[in-house]
């Protein structure tokens, strides 16, 4: 009897000392499932630093070729635009920056039959051939949406836009059949500079490799400056006088560009 009860007390013992070791020694915990996802920013950061190119097309009354006013009559041109936006504290708004040159032709051949169609007891021809420059300086804020590596921008911007209005130059031509002599009349219109307050409107998209993307831009340019001139009158023996020249000359157009750029966070 005594040998049993020994025997219990002993296999008692050695359960509570087996307790003890494995509340000393507790298991490992199961090591973390690694994580292979990635923030979309490291994608495709929010900045950028670009430099477009491509087609200026005019619209509205800047494309107009009806009337002989000294306004519209621009045709298809061309767009350089360096941008930028810049990310505030790494999110997806910010600030953009746009610097925009864009040069379209007036379409003197055009302008100078609409004159015609005034007089045609007379030919008309243009003599020059000129450009409306626009250049402008904008800024507002923007908003991205990235989508890992594929990034769409909009942008609502202001500023001034610095203009140079063209030069326009035609002729009219008179035979008398009397005396079989032609009597030839000329107009000149001088080219002016002038600024004003400039509106944009943009959106894009980029493609992202590393820190480098591709990009494609439509940006919508608007302003109206006001001009100062005069045009130059020159009869069939060579006496000249000028008119005063003053108005405004609305200019909108639609950009659409290709580029690349440096990604910024």
């Amino acid at each position: 009897m005594r040998n049993i009860k020994a025997s219990l007390f002993a296999l008692i013992l050695a359960g509570v000392f087996t307790s003890a070791k494995a509340q000393d020694n507790p298991a490992p915990a199961p090591a973390p499932v690694p994580s292979y996802s990635q923030p979309i920013s490291d994608f495709n950061p929010p900045g950028y630093l670009a430099f477009h190119f491509g087609l200026a097309q005019p619209n509205g009354m800047f494309a107009s070729t009806s009337g002989t006013a000294y306004r519209g009559y621009a045709m298809p041109g061309t767009a350089f635009n360096l941008s930028a936006g810049v990310p505030v504290s790494g999110s997806d708004f910010g600030i953009a920056l746009m610097l925009g040159s864009y040069s379209n032709p007036f379409n003197e051949n055009k302008y100078a039959a609409n004159v015609q169609q005034t007089d045609e007891a007379r030919s008309y021809s243009a003599d020059i051939q000129d450009d409306y420059v626009t250049s402008s300086v904008l800024v507002g804020p923007f908003f991205t949406i990235p989508l890992n590596k594929v990034s769409f921008d909009f942008k609502a911007l202001i500023g001034v836009a610095l203009c140079r209005l063209p030069e326009v130059g035609y002729s009219a031509y008179q035979y008398n059949p009397t005396v079989g002599t032609t009597s030839t009349y000329s107009w000149d219109i001088a080219p002016s500079n002038s600024s004003a307050l400039a509106y944009g409107l943009g959106a894009g998209v980029r493609y992202n490799f590393g820190y480098w993307a591709v990009m494609a831009n439509a940006d919508y340019l608007y302003t109206n400056p006001m001009y100062s001139t005069n045009m130059q009158y020159t009869d069939p023996v060579g006496n000249q006088s000028y008119t005063n020249m003053n108005g405004n000359i609305p200019i909108s157009l639609m950009s659409f560009t290709i580029g690349f750029g440096y990604q910024i966070r």
